[in-house]
């Protein structure tokens, strides 16, 4: 099939040591394609000892099924693939292929890289994992509207997520020139990376971008390695290594112009409750995590939410409403300690006219809050007492109405800041008359 690529991630982590002393390391492939039956193998090993593959699942993140214009519908799929590695030495593995879908900045084929260090690291004692990071694979921008998109760029083990755009055009990039009209820099806002990607003015088109992330220690660490040798890895600097290397492709059309470029006109723009960009959100495992996002557009129509996420996540228009949508996600018991990035676009629509949102991304950290409380935190416990008014049609008395209520109030007030463990119970009941 031809032009039908539309971007890809990777990031990767360790997950422990088989008892014969190698290593397993679990990779999570995003890649997106016209059809949801496409998706890479990575199974090329460019450099170094790759080991085998263990296990493979693969799922739909996001489909806009024929909902686009011809030509722009895709499909964005998750692979999760476990390898079982010999040894803690540094490996590559890479994919190669074609064909983009047709870009303005004239390449066809794609390169995918990615790098991976097991050294122990001295400052944890463990090995290296990527910063974790994804992105909607297809964005839309007006032709005469500036928009800046920030990428977060979290590391697990807090060294400095950065960006770069792809210059080796033998392993990670075809292209290798970044378009005209866009712009790439690096960020750090409330002690957190970002990659950030600024759009000024470009021909109408799609453009595809090839983005290489990569992370440096805070200070310098040694790695030491099974086989007694050893190397040292320094904080960023043009001539530093990087402890991992990581692919981040996607696509970005630019449209015609539009008459008004204020969000919430033609552009939808979110509201309250929706997560800020950059926002950490914590998970429970084995527990159903819900964010409600919404948005709002006076001169276009809401259709829909786009997303980028972990396997398995879902979302849905949320209580019938068509500006509001609802994402659900439950982690895995194996998922224990991990951070997932999660992007999300609000689209609309005026007739055959599409438009997009900003695109935010939060991060999901996921714990297990359900054991018992660590005694130098117990402080942080405690019961509140709230009494409050509320204004109903049904009986509050009613135990089935009572919990729908306390879920529907709990989801607020996570929304709005408080734990996602707090616990909520309706002592008493009294009916006001008007």
């Amino acid at each position: 099939m031809v032009s039908h690529f539309w971007g890809a991630s990777a990031t990767f982590s360790p997950k422990g040591v088989y008892s014969d002393g190698s290593y397993k390391v679990e990779f999570r492939f995003k890649q997106t394609f016209h059809s949801c039956n496409s998706y890479f193998l990575w199974n090329t090993c460019l450099s170094g000892s790759c080991g085998n593959e263990i296990s493979t699942k693969t799922q739909t993140i996001y489909n806009t099924g024929s909902r686009n214009e011809a030509n722009f519908n895709w499909c964005q799929t998750e692979r999760v693939i476990t390898r079982q590695i010999p040894s803690n030495n540094p490996f590559s593995l890479r994919e190669t292929g074609g064909d983009w879908v047709e870009l303005e900045n004239k390449f066809s084929n794609w390169r995918l890289l990615i790098v991976v260090d097991l050294g122990q690291r001295s400052d944890t004692n463990k090995p290296n994992k990527s910063p974790v990071m994804t992105s909607i694979s297809f964005v839309r921008v007006p032709q005469n509207c500036p928009r800046t998109y920030k990428l977060i760029t979290f590391d697990p083990d807090n060294d400095q997520g950065r960006c770069r755009y792809g210059s080796d055009a033998t392993t990670e990039c075809e292209g290798c020139r970044l378009p005209a009209g866009f712009a790439l820099s690096q960020a750090r806002i409330k002690e957190k990376d970002f990659c950030t990607l600024s759009y000024t003015t470009a021909s109408i088109g799609v453009y595809g971008l090839e983005v290489v992330v990569e992370d440096f220690p805070q200070q310098n660490i040694t790695l030491s390695y099974n086989n007694g040798s050893s190397s040292v890895r320094s904080p960023f600097s043009p001539t530093a290594t990087p402890l991992s290397q990581i692919p981040l492709q996607f696509a970005v059309k630019v449209e015609p112009a539009i008459a008004s470029c204020e969000e919430g006109v033609y552009l939808p723009k979110f509201l309250a409750p929706t997560p800020e960009n950059g926002e950490k959100i914590q998970a429970v495992i084995n527990r159903e995590l819900e964010i409600i996002v919404s948005a709002t557009a006076s001169a276009s129509r809401i259709h829909g939410l786009i997303i980028s996420g972990p396997l398995n996540i879902t979302v849905n228009n949320y209580r019938g409403s068509s500006e509001q949508f609802v994402l659900r996600w439950t982690p895995r018991t194996e998922d224990l300690g991990e951070y997932f990035p999660v992007c999300f676009v609000a689209e609309s629509n005026q007739s055959s006219s599409f438009y997009q949102s900003d695109m935010r991304c939060i991060l999901v950290e996921v714990g297990n809050f359900t054991d018992s409380p660590d005694p130098a935190e117990e402080h942080t416990n405690a019961v509140v007492g709230v009494r409050i008014k509320v204004q109903s049609t049904t009986d509050l008395t009613d135990a089935h109405n009572t919990e729908t209520f306390l879920r529907q109030l709990r989801e607020e007030l996570v929304r709005r800041g408080l734990s996602n463990t707090t616990t909520l119970r309706l002592r008493q009941v009294h009916q006001i008359n008007p």
